[in-house]
C-alpha cells in the first residue's frame, strides 16, 4: 500500500522489564476508501533500531508498506528495500 510519510520520531526508553526499546516511529497517511474515510487515514508504525532507514527520509516522501502473516513489512523508498519488524500502535 502506498503511503505518504507525515513524520518521524526517534524512540528510546526502557520498558517495565528493563529492556531497551529503541527505534523510530513512522507517521503515515493513506487512502482508505473501504473504511469510509474522506481524505487520508493516518497511522503510526514502529521500526526497530536494527532497521537502517534512509538518512534522507523526510516528511512528504512516498513509501510503500506491505504486511505479511509474521507482522513484518517492506518499506520501499525509491529503489531501497528494508525488511523490518513493526508494531501497530
Amino acid at each position: 500500500m502506498e503511503m505518504t510519510l507525515m513524520g518521524l520520531r526517534p524512540v528510546k526508553f526502557q520498558n517495565k522489564d528493563g529492556g531497551l526499546i529503541e527505534g523510530t516511529t513512522l507517521y503515515v497517511a493513506f487512502d482508505d476508501k473501504k473504511g469510509g474515510v474522506i481524505g487520508k487515514k493516518c497511522e503510526k508504525f514502529f521500526a526497530n533500531v536494527d532497521v537502517e532507514l534512509p538518512e534522507d527520509l523526510e516528511s512528504g516522501d512516498k513509501v510503500e508498506i506491505t504486511f505479511d502473516y509474521k507482522w513484518c513489512c517492506i518499506i520501499k523508498v525509491d529503489t531501497l528495500f528494508s525488511r523490518i519488524l513493526i508494531y501497530n500502535h
